[in-house]
């Protein structure tokens, strides 16, 4: 099995700080992030870690640094509004929250930059004038 790396592992320590925003834990929460952590191939320090962050949980601020991908704190940010919504409350609190957390998650992230240099943008670019050729290259993109 393979290991996450240590952007990946850090985005889903900052799940756990997202749940525990308000300081509680919820069953919903608790729920979620069963459900989506245990299927995850941490190695046995990387799960020593999670343990002990469910049980007492890093700052936003400890753990953002760590998430170095951009596509890790585009899914933390995606992870942490399901999470703030996943009691039914989305407090005034998390809304708050979030819009800071949004900033702060998208801190240096040149979505420009990403798409101009991913293939998939490249793609699209050469070949906007050619409809049919444009929806070829996409299924073979898609099926491979």
């Amino acid at each position: 099995m393979k290991v996450m790396d240590e952007s990946k592992f850090h985005m889903w320590r900052g799940t756990i700080c997202a749940a525990n925003l308000d300081n509680k834990i919820t069953s919903e929460e608790k729920s979620w992030l069963q459900e989506h952590l245990l299927k995850l191939p941490f190695d046995a320090e990387q799960l020593k870690i999670i343990q002990k962050d469910l049980n007492s949980p890093p700052s936003i601020e400890e753990v953002l640094p760590l998430i170095t991908a951009p596509a890790d704190r585009s899914m933390l940010l995606h992870f942490a509004n399901i999470i703030f919504h996943a009691d039914g409350d989305f407090s005034s609190e998390e809304k708050d929250f979030r819009d800071v957390f949004t900033k702060k998650i998208m801190s240096g992230i040149q979505v420009e930059k990403i798409l101009d240099e991913s293939e998939i943008h490249g793609v699209l670019k050469s070949e906007s004038s050619n409809i049919e050729g444009g929806f070829g290259l996409l299924t073979k993109w898609f099926s491979s």
